[in-house]
């Protein structure tokens, strides 16, 4: 690794976080219209694509190499996008689009404990102020005085378990495919996930849970944003927080989602849902935390998934 490699590589996941904080108030829009479960499987459709010709442009040899584990990728893409997007989605759809977004902060600590109980990885002490300060922000940020207290809408958990399998997953692709690049690894995960997202909205259909057909879009913006869902971030997004969980592991990359809500709440704001004080304070706490984080940061090298390092070329 070059000496600018690092700086690259935070900068990386500043731009992954930019991205990723567009998707709740993209949802927030297509939300009304169309049905949660749909969305979640459209948006991982229009990616596919994406990823297949990036695959065979920059891919050396077989698309599918030998000895590939799939049952391995069977369970990446069951849990890391098979339950991940639905449940994100439906949680996103029962919140208020600012509290999905600060709650969504709480990962650091949630990739924690999966990093430890799932895979044994040892924590950061000195990462402990900045998960404080992220949690707080989003306990604060949940808090609606109208309600007499936490204003809870029934999302809220499904939003922490998605964010379960997403860490999960993280850890897990790193490890079981270890020596592929992020593309291979995204691509392979992402594809077959998509599949199962679509059939959990068709059957869900069928039992008459979900809208089948879905409604038609109301003009080109509701396409635009779908597309823009799909390439930012996800195939951006996606490629840009695997690079960041191999270079780092799983705890730094997830303070720095921690600016998801700085983008998310502003852009919500500008759609016409204005947050409350108790979003900005829990938001403040949130970048306090991110900050506290870069001030005390440590070598990457010390939280990283024991991998292989020889990858193919990306």
């Amino acid at each position: 690794m070059s000496p600018r490699a690092p700086v690259i590589d935070y900068l990386g996941m500043v731009l992954m976080a930019l991205l990723v904080g567009t998707m709740i108030p993209s949802l927030v829009v297509l939300l009304p219209l169309w049905d949660p479960l749909f969305l979640s499987a459209s948006r991982y459709l229009v990616a596919i694509p994406m990823f297949v010709v990036v695959l065979l442009i920059v891919q050396r040899g077989r698309l599918l190499p030998p000895g590939l584990p799939y049952l391995r990728l069977l369970y990446l893409a069951v849990f890391g996008y098979g339950m991940f997007s639905p449940l994100f989605t439906i949680g996103v759809y029962l919140c208020h689009p600012a509290t999905a977004a600060i709650l969504s902060s709480s990962a650091p600590v949630v990739s924690a404990l999966v990093g430890r109980v799932g895979f044994g990885i040892p924590f950061d002490r000195r990462l402990l102020p900045s998960i404080v300060l992220t949690v707080l922000g989003a306990i604060i940020a949940t808090y609606d005085p109208r309600e007499g207290g936490l204003g809870l809408t029934g999302g809220e958990p499904l939003i922490i378990l998605a964010m379960v399998m997403w860490s999960w997953y993280s850890l897990a692709a790193q490890r079981w495919l270890a020596g592929m690049n992020q593309i291979r690894i995204t691509g392979l995960t992402l594809i077959p996930g998509a599949a199962i997202i679509m059939i959990v909205y068709l059957v869900a259909g069928a039992l008459g849970f979900a809208d089948l057909p879905p409604a038609a879009p109301r003009d080109w913006t509701d396409v635009l944003i779908v597309v823009w869902m799909a390439f930012a971030c996800l195939f951006l997004g996606i490629l840009l927080w695997n690079h960041g969980i191999r270079q780092f592991g799983i705890v730094i990359p997830s303070l720095y989602m921690n600016l998801v809500p700085v983008v998310a709440i502003g852009l919500s704001a500008a759609l016409g849902h204005p947050p409350t004080w108790w979003h900005l304070a829990g938001g403040l706490l949130v970048c306090a935390g991110i900050l506290l984080s870069y001030l005390r940061r440590r070598p990457p090298a010390l939280d990283k998934v024991s991998i292989h390092r020889t990858e193919e070329p990306s």
